[in-house]
């Protein structure tokens, strides 16, 4: 079995991206089935929607700084290394709370096998 090597700095990645957003995951390598890892940023005061999307779970982790989630009415607060599940699907807003960037880690699955058609 030949292996090959597939490195990347995510980080990188995402501050080339107009979403502020970049996954490694199965579109990156083929190997990969069930699991992604993502990071993402928001600017200072930054409020965007987001969504686990469907046939996904993710569990999200501000490395600095503090997020508000909302989640129909309820709010959430996340700091530093807290960790926060989203069920599938679930549509929320997120909001950098801070007057600096907040980067964060999404850590995802997908409980039904499906396909992203890549």
């Amino acid at each position: 079995m030949e292996v090959e090597v597939i490195k990347i700095n995510i980080i990188e990645e995402c501050k080339k991206s107009p979403k502020k957003e970049f996954y490694y995951g199965a579109l990156l390598n083929n190997d990969i089935k069930d699991v992604y890892l993502g990071y993402a940023y928001l600017d200072p005061k930054e409020i965007r929607d987001y969504t686990s999307g469907e046939a996904h779970e993710e569990i999200i982790m501000p490395l600095n700084g503090i997020m508000k989630l909302k989640i129909d009415g309820i709010e959430v607060i996340l700091k530093k290394g807290d960790a926060f599940f989203l069920r599938e699907g679930l549509k929320l807003k997120i909001e950098n709370t801070t007057e600096e960037e907040v980067a964060f880690i999404i850590a995802g699955g997908h409980p039904v096998p499906h396909s992203h058609h890549h």
